[in-house]
């Protein structure tokens, strides 16, 4: 290898300086962490409980409880999966990019399969476009807290 030519071009050029934060600033910056996924879960909560309100409002029982149960096809394996990252927050480690995308996947495949078991459980008064309206409210629940808080999440963390 040409020295010369490695002399020219240093190895940190372009690169951003690597930033060392103290163990006060990594304690904060995982307290925010937990109270945004807390934060998430609760709005995705909320906008499944509406969806079904609504439902039941203008609707009847089975639609509500149609759609109660599309939103914990989705819910209740992102708590679990929020929970748990949220507990290794606490780690020295912090939460690894391969536990999350691990975590997700895992997610996601017990959410379509809780949706198959759905399916499979014959439940005659279940309305599949409930089920997919409660689904859908909770997957984008995390705007309702954007639109509550009119985009300043970081305020009320």
């Amino acid at each position: 290898m040409d020295t010369k030519l490695m002399q020219e071009f240093p190895a940190n050029e372009g690169q951003p300086e690597k930033i060392t934060l103290t163990p006060a600033e990594k304690a904060r910056v995982a307290q925010r962490a937990r109270r945004t996924v807390g934060l998430v879960i609760l709005s995705q909560a909320i906008a499944g409980l509406l969806m079904s309100l609504v439902l039941w409002v203008f609707g009847n029982q089975a639609l509500a409880l149609s759609a109660l149960l599309g939103c914990l096809t989705y819910w209740a394996p992102n708590a679990l999966f929020a929970a748990r990252l949220a507990l290794s927050t606490y780690k020295v480690s912090g939460a690894g990019p391969v536990v999350f995308f691990i975590g997700q996947s895992i997610k996601i495949f017990v959410a379509i399969g809780l949706l198959w078991g759905l399916s499979q459980i014959g439940l005659t008064w279940l309305s599949w476009p409930a089920v997919i309206a409660g689904l859908i409210a909770t997957l984008k629940g995390y705007w309702l807290m954007v639109l509550f808080t009119g985009g300043r999440i970081a305020k009320y963390m």
